[in-house]
């Protein structure tokens, strides 16, 4: 039987020695995935890894399906973290919840930018568009209009003005005009939505994904969270030893999900994309190559097309601040 399996780089010996070329054979697996995704700021990495490899997934099994991404919105709905507090989870849980509950396709149900994950980060860059929706939330509250009181023409009025300013906001940032009036009203007047992420769950998918999902019922649940968390990073593993695990998993013929210390490997974002040192960060791996006299490998990040730490990076750089690798195996 296979399963999905999380292989945790433990703490080994420091003696490193340089990769040669017969360690680093060719694997590219990069058509196999959509355009690169922008995660506008949010703490959802973990969901656009694993939808990701969720697509690749569905691409394998259905050449129809190669080039069109699963919505990294879906994966993170069972545990709806979309402008929570906390925004960040783990690889496995997007795959849990495509196990569980199939996945839909990105196009269904989408929070697709056109800024940039690193956005928000400095007084002179661009707010990020979830930090502008937070902001159109707190007005809303202040409001207080219920279902009681929505028909008082001083409160339709507000209502009305409140849906038509988040409706622009969703065409100007995010091209979604397929948002309605009627469904946006419900939502904010149904006494079960009580937070702006369930609101914004409902409001942005659309019929086609409770209907046209893809199946992931062979992916082995009982193997998902079979995983061990690092803490302590002082002891770094080798880098050949790095190098043959991301080579004997993209030798089954699939992508890799990555996390690492993003901070790390870029010190100049350093304590700015999640609190603490290290910067938890998860990106795919989808390729491997000898490239001019070093190992590269291939990395899908989702901060845009032109984000940092995207595409062939030196292997030796991006992993060098390492903490996990996971893979979807099937049943």
């Amino acid at each position: 039987m296979k399963w999905l399996i999380l292989i945790v780089l433990i703490s080994l010996p420091c003696f490193s020695k340089d990769i040669d070329q017969s360690a680093c054979p060719n694997f590219d697996y990069s058509d196999r995935f959509g355009p690169v995704q922008d995660q506008d700021g949010h703490g959802l990495c973990w969901a656009f890894a694993s939808s990701a490899l969720l697509s690749e997934d569905a691409c394998l099994r259905d050449k129809n399906n190669c080039g069109i991404n699963i919505s990294p919105l879906d994966v993170s709905s069972c545990r709806k973290t979309l402008l929570a507090k906390n925004e960040g989870r783990s690889i496995s849980m997007g795959l849990q919840c495509a196990q569980s509950n199939g996945a839909c396709f990105e196009k269904d149900f989408s929070f697709v930018t056109q800024g940039s994950a690193l956005c928000g980060l400095s007084n002179t860059g661009p707010r990020c568009i979830h930090e502008k929706l937070r902001d159109l939330y707190k007005e809303y509250q202040a409001l207080q209009i219920t279902l009681e009181n929505c028909q008082e023409e001083a409160n339709a009025k507000k209502l009305n003005k409140f849906v038509d300013e988040f409706k622009d906001l969703l065409k100007r940032s995010i091209s979604r005009t397929d948002v309605t009036d009627e469904t946006v009203k419900a939502l904010l007047l149904d006494p079960k939505i009580k937070d702006w992420s369930s609101f914004l769950y409902s409001a942005l998918k659309n019929e086609r994904c409770a209907t046209d999902r893809i199946d992931y019922s062979h992916i082995d649940q009982s193997k998902l969270y079979n995983m061990t968390i690092i803490k302590d990073m002082k002891e770094k593993v080798p880098l050949e030893k790095k190098v043959e695990l991301v080579k004997t998993m993209l030798q089954k013929g699939r992508s890799i999900g990555y996390t690492f210390c993003a901070n790390e490997s870029l010190p100049g974002l350093s304590g700015l994309l999640v609190s603490g040192s290290c910067g938890s960060h998860a990106v795919v791996i989808n390729g491997m190559r000898w490239h001019k006299g070093e190992c590269q490998l291939n990395i899908r990040n989702s901060w845009g097309k032109n984000g940092p730490l995207h595409g062939w990076i030196s292997a030796k750089k991006i992993l060098k601040h390492s903490t996990g690798l996971q893979q979807i195996e099937t049943k």
